[in-house]
This record gives C-alpha cells, structure tokens and sequence, in this order.
C-alpha cells in the first residue's frame, strides 16, 4: 500500500506508531515524478473524541518550498502546514465532525508553483468487525474494537493460530497484516494460520462496499503499549 499518514500527539507532534501498514513501500524510482504530491488520492480517518491530529506527508517537498493548504469544508476540519523532522512537508487535519472534504496544497519551489489535491473520507466510529476469532479460542474478539479501532492492552495468544474475519454489512476486508517485533510483516487471507510467537501486532483493513476509495481500518498489539 502506497500510503503515507501520520498521527500526531495533540500537544508535541510526534509518531504515535509507524507501523508499515500505515506508511506503505516509500522509494522513489527513476521513473516517478519527483514533483511533490500527497502519497494517496484518498484518505480514511475514523472520527475520534476529542479529535485525534492526523498529517498528510506531501512527497518529495523540501524544507525550502513555500506551502499553503486550503480545505473545502473548515466545518469538517481545518488544515494547518507543518515540516516534519524528515524534512518534508505535512499537512494536519484535526477532524471536528463526520464528512468528506478536499486538501488543497500548493507548492511554491522557486519560479514554479505545484497545486496538489487529496480527498478525506471522515467516518464517524461503528465497529466493522462481526467475527474475529484466533485459534481455536471461543473469545469473539472483535470486541476489541467496540469502542475504537486501536486495541493497545495487549493480546494474551501465542504459538500458531487461525485467524479468521467476519465483517459488519457495509465492509470487506482486503487485507490481513501480521506485523513482527523484527519489524517484518505478512499479509494473510482469513482463514490462514500464521504463527504469532513474536507477533507485535494485528492490523485489518477495510473497504467500503458502497465506495471502493473509502479504506478504513482497524489494529490491535500483542504487547501492552
């Protein structure tokens, strides 16, 4: 997946997680466009109380380029230009209510000027998930993500286990990540077995089946975080 997003402490501006779920296979090639633009057309935010700060990376921005952000509909969420320690731009979003609007970023990079566009789908937080069941466990653990789509009070499983994913009306999941504590992850169907000894964490993601570019998701850790 070839996306990049950030979630940002209200008050420091910092990582909360990098999971390689969320920030995708970030090289550039010499083929692709070195102009900056956002990494994805469309993002999917669930809603939080109170908001949760989210930025968009623009790719291939520098610390010299002049940036402004405009967004559609300020009553959704406002937008705020922040450089990031990468030295790239970001642009945050604090989501107030539930809706879709458009970021317009435009570059200033010398005598030329770049305009780049990216769609956010606001959704507000119903759990997606029917059915999650790990091994042979009766648990349905899709309880875990009643209240919100991160799970952090650590899963108490080990050795392998089938994983399995039943869905609420309105979603199908596209893709099962089993992330590992030596920072490597594989992708799974439900129903596979993986082995889950130095599993860090699960992450699922979704999509929506009334519009394909809405893709929410959902995680738990293994590890208390």
């Amino acid at each position: 997946m070839n996306r990049k997003r950030i979630t940002l402490n209200l008050s420091l501006l910092v990582f909360v997680f990098s999971f390689m779920f969320f920030f995708g296979t970030l090289g550039v090639s010499a083929k692709e466009s070195t102009k900056p633009c956002f990494y994805q057309k469309y993002y999917t935010e669930w809603l939080h109380k109170p908001p949760r700060i989210v930025g968009y990376v623009i790719k291939n921005s520098k610390s010299t380029d002049e940036v402004t952000a405009t967004s559609s509909d300020t009553s959704i969420s406002e937008v705020e230009v922040h450089l990031g320690n990468s030295g790239e731009y970001d642009i945050i979003i604090k989501p107030k209510k539930a809706g879709t609007f458009t970021i317009t970023a435009k570059i200033k990079r010398g005598s030329k000027t770049y305009t780049t566009k990216t769609t956010a789908f606001i959704l507000k937080y119903k759990n997606p998930i029917k059915i999650l069941k790990i091994g042979n466990d009766k648990t349905n653990y899709a309880k875990l993500f009643a209240k919100e789509e991160g799970y952090r009070d650590g899963l108490t499983i080990s050795g392998k286990k089938k994983i399995t994913v039943t869905t609420q009306n309105g979603y199908k999941v596209t893709d099962i990540q089993i992330y590992y504590k030596n920072g490597k992850y594989k992708s799974i169907k439900s129903g596979e077995t993986v082995n889950t000894k130095n599993m860090s964490a699960l992450a699922i993601q979704l999509v929506s089946t009334k519009n394909k570019n809405i893709k929410p998701f959902v995680y738990a850790y293994k590890d208390k975080s």
